[in-house]
C-alpha cells in the first residue's frame, strides 16, 4: 500500500541535530537512567606528549600527492559566524581536472589569548551539514568554543558543496511502501529505485563517482591545511566517525586528537550494516515496549502486539495523519526508530501508538515530520552508501537480500533494506573495500560508544577501539544514538581529551544524567 509522506534515511542519521530537535519538538521528559560519576582524572592517561599545535610527527603520511590548497578567506556571515569556501578537485587522480567548492563555517574561539586552534566537527549522515550544525543547534559542550574555533563544513554532495539532489524522483521512491507484499508493489518499488539511480547520475555528473568516504577524507586534509593547522583536532559523530577513522588511517601523523562517537564499523559492507541496524532497532524498540508493559500508566496494553497489529492494518489501509495526508507502514517504522534515537520521547511515541490503534496517525506523524525536516538530501546519502561498500547488484539479488532481512527482522528489515534499493542500480561503481583499520602512528584516539545505540551498535565501538593501534574506549551506559549531551561524565572526559590531550582511563564507563 502506498503511503503519502516520504520516508527518510536511517542508516547513520544526522546524529545530534535530529535528537536535539526531536526532544524539543515532541516535548520529552527527562531520561530515566541514573547519573554516573565523571571519569577519575587521577587514572587518566596522556593522549600525546606533544604541544597542542606541534608539527606533525615523523610518522606522518606523505601528503605529496595532495594538492596545496589556497588559504581560506573568511567573511562575516549570519550572527557571529565566519564563512568561506574551499576549492578541491572532483577527482584527486586528475591534478588539473575540474574542481568543486566546499562550504565552510567557523565560530571563532571566545578566549583568544588561550586559543588552541581549530576543532573540526562533522555531525554524521551521510548527508549531514556541518555548516547547519555549527550555526544551528549543536548541543555539544559549548565550553570548547572558549579554546577552539569550531569549524564545520558541508562534505561534497551536501548543502553548499556541489549538492547531489535527486529531487522529485527520490521523493516519489521514498513515498512508496518499503515493505511490499504484492508483486505489483515490488515492481513499483524497483522501477522507482531505478529512476532514482538514473536521475541522481544525471544530476550529479562526474561528482557521482567521487562521493565516497576516502575522497572526503582527502577533502578534510585540504581543509586542515587551508585552516593553517599543523595537525587535526576532530570530533565526528555517527557517519562522521567513518571520516575521522579514514583520516587516521591515511594521515596518522597529522592527527592531534580524534573523538569518534557512534562508531561505524569499517570492515562491514552495506548488507552487514543494514542487518546490524535492523537487529539493534528491533532490540531498542523491544526495550521500550517492555518498559511500557511494566508501567501501569502506559497508554498501550501489550505494546509489542499493538505495534504489530497497527503495522498489519497499515499494510491494508493507511490512516489519517492529522494534516490531510495519509500515514502508512513506512511512516510507522520511521516513528518507531526515531523514538529510539531519543529515548526520552518514548512516552510520546507510545501515546501516539495508542491513537494510531484507533485510526489516528497524527501523534506518530510528529516524529516523521521532525526527522524529514532535519535529515539531508537522499542523493548524498545514497551516493556515499552505494560507493562505500559492496552490495547486491540488480533487482533479483537485492530482492533476495531484502527478503532475508525481512524474515530475520520482521519489524524493520524490509524498511532498512529497501531504503537503499537504488544502490542495486547505481551508476557509479563501489570504490572502497571494507577492512579493519589499525592506524599505526596516531596519538591516542578517543572512541565513544553508547550501549543501547540502535543506529551505530555499541559492538562497533568495542571492535574499532580494540583494532586501533592506540585508542581508548569511553562507554556510555544508556539508550539513544551517540552520547549527545546525555552525560556530564562523557562531556568532561571529551573536553579534557580535546583541550589537555589527556584521555580517560581505558574502559571508563559513564551513565546518562537523570
Amino acid at each position: 500500500m502506498t503511503a503519502s509522506v516520504p520516508r527518510v534515511s536511517y542508516r547513520r542519521a544526522v546524529a545530534l541535530l535530529v535528537v536535539t530537535v526531536l526532544v524539543a519538538a515532541v516535548g520529552a521528559c527527562g531520561s530515566s537512567s541514573g547519573g554516573g560519576p565523571a571519569a577519575d582524572p587521577s587514572s587518566a592517561v596522556p593522549a600525546t606528549s606533544t604541544d597542542p599545535l606541534a608539527s606533525a610527527s615523523a610518522g606522518a603520511a606523505d601528503a605529496g600527492d595532495d594538492p596545496v590548497p589556497e588559504p581560506l578567506h573568511w567573511s562575516s556571515c549570519d550572527d557571529g559566524f565566519d564563512c568561506a569556501t574551499l576549492t578541491v578537485p572532483v577527482d584527486y587522480a586528475v591534478a588539473d581536472g575540474p574542481s568543486i567548492q566546499l562550504g565552510v563555517t567557523r565560530r571563532p574561539a571566545t578566549d583568544r589569548d588561550h586559543r588552541i586552534g581549530s576543532l573540526v566537527v562533522n555531525p554524521g549522515g551521510p548527508g549531514g551539514s556541518g555548516i547547519d550544525w555549527v550555526q544551528g543547534r549543536d548541543p555539544r559542550d559549548t565550553a570548547l568554543n572558549d579554546r577552539f574555533d569550531i569549524v564545520g563544513w558541508d562534505p561534497r554532495g551536501v548543502g553548499r558543496s556541489a549538492p547531489v539532489d535527486c529531487g522529485p524522483t527520490a521523493e516519489g521512491f521514498l513515498s512508496l511502501d518499503p515493505s511490499p507484499n504484492t508483486p505489483a508493489e515490488q515492481a513499483a518499488l524497483e522501477a522507482a529505485a531505478q529512476r532514482v539511480a538514473a536521475d541522481c547520475a544525471r544530476q550529479a555528473g562526474p561528482v557521482l563517482d567521487h562521493l565516497d568516504t576516502p575522497t572526503t577524507v582527502r577533502d578534510l586534509e585540504q581543509l586542515r591545511r587551508a585552516l593553517g593547522e599543523d595537525t587535526l583536532t576532530y570530533e565526528g559523530y555517527s557517519y562522521g566517525t567513518a571520516i575521522g577513522l579514514g583520516y587516521a588511517e591515511r594521515y596518522p601523523g597529522r592527527v592531534r586528537a580524534l573523538v569518534l562517537d557512534g562508531m561505524d564499523q569499517p570492515d562491514w559492507d552495506l548488507t552487514d550494516l543494514l542487518a546490524a541496524q535492523a537487529q539493534a532497532f528491533e532490540k531498542a524498540v523491544a526495550v521500550m515496549f517492555d518498559g511500557c508493559d511494566r508501567d501501569p500508566v502506559c497508554p498501550v496494553h501489550d505494546a509489542g502486539a499493538t505495534y504489530d497489529r497497527v503495522a498489519r492494518a497499515l499494510e491494508t489501509e493507511p490512516i489519517a495523519d492529522g494534516s490531510g495526508g495519509r500515514f502508512g507502514p513506512g511512516e510507522l517504522a520511521v516513528a518507531a526508530t526515531m523514538s529510539t534515537y531519543a529515548p526520552a520521547t518514548a512516552p510520546q511515541f507510545l501515546a501516539g501508538l495508542a491513537r494510531a490503534d484507533r485510526g489516528d496517525g497524527s501523534g506518530l506523524m510528529r516524529f516523521v515530520e521532525v526527522y524529514r525536516q532535519e535529515t539531508q538530501n537522499y542523493g548524498a546519502y545514497a551516493g556515499v552508501s552505494c560507493l562505500d561498500g559492496p552490495h547486491p547488484v540488480g533487482a533479483a539479488d537485492y530482492r533476495a537480500f531484502a527478503r532475508r532481512l525481512t524474515a530475520e527482522f520482521p519489524r524493520f528489515g524490509a524498511t532498512l533494506a529497501n531504503e537503499m534499493l537504488p544502490c542495486a542500480f547505481w551508476a557509479a561503481p563501489v570504490s572502497r573495500t571494507p577492512h579493519v583499520v589499525t592506524a599505526p602512528g596516531t596519538p591516542t584516539i578517543l572512541v565513544v560508544g553508547t550501549t543501547g545505540d540502535p543506529a551505530t551498535p555499541y559492538a562497533s565501538a568495542v571492535s574499532v577501539a580494540t583494532s586501533l593501534t592506540d585508542a581508548v574506549l569511553l562507554t556510555l551506559e544508556g539508550q539513544g544514538h551517540t552520547s549527545g549531551d546525555q552525560s556530564a561524565c562523557v562531556t568532561s572526559a571529551v573536553r579534557r581529551y580535546l583541550v589537555d590531550l589527556v584521555a580517560p582511563a581505558a574502559d571508563t564507563r559513564c551513565h546518562a544524567d537523570s
